[in-house]
């Protein structure tokens, strides 16, 4: 019998990425449909706010307007965070302030800023001397909620 090696990200394992990220719990994987669908599962079964959920792969990621997209192992970092707003208007912007937050921490990995295109990609522009040029996206951020009748139960 073999025992399989647990998976890591980037070399740290999912106890290392939840130090230093300062969230509760990560779960790490290889390869999933999607972090989202998870994150989701996780979260009803009583995943903690903060919890985040990472995979090399995504077979079935989604966006916007149901369009779907896998992403490749290794050429970008998929995940999702469980969030358990105690107030439902918090989603009213969550995704914008999630992609602001994101564009921040992103811009210094760039050359140029990272911006928020409406309503949740992550872009940079190319092009010299302040000329607008062909946007390149380097992300996106999709919210979904679950909610029991009026009450919202989390976001992820």
């Amino acid at each position: 019998m073999s025992v399989q090696a647990p998976v890591t990200w980037d070399g740290h394992t999912a106890r290392d990425l939840a130090a230093r990220c300062d969230v509760p719990h990560v779960d790490l994987y290889d390869e999933v449909d999607s972090t989202l669908d998870v994150a989701h599962l996780l979260a009803e079964g009583g995943a903690a706010s903060g919890t985040l959920v990472v995979a090399d792969h995504q077979r079935a990621g989604r966006g916007r307007l149901g369009r779907s997209w896998s992403s490749p192992s290794g050429q970008g970092v998929w995940c999702t965070v469980i969030e358990r707003p105690s107030d439902p208007r918090a989603l009213d912007v969550l995704s914008i302030r999630v992609g602001l937050c994101a564009a921040e921490a992103l811009d210094k990995f760039v050359d140029s800023p990272v911006c928020l295109k409406w309503p949740n990609d992550l872009v940079t522009r190319s092009g010299q001397g302040g000329q607008r040029g062909k946007r390149g996206k380097h992300g996106g951020i999709l919210v979904e909620a679950r909610w029991a009748g009026p009450a919202l139960q989390w976001a992820a």
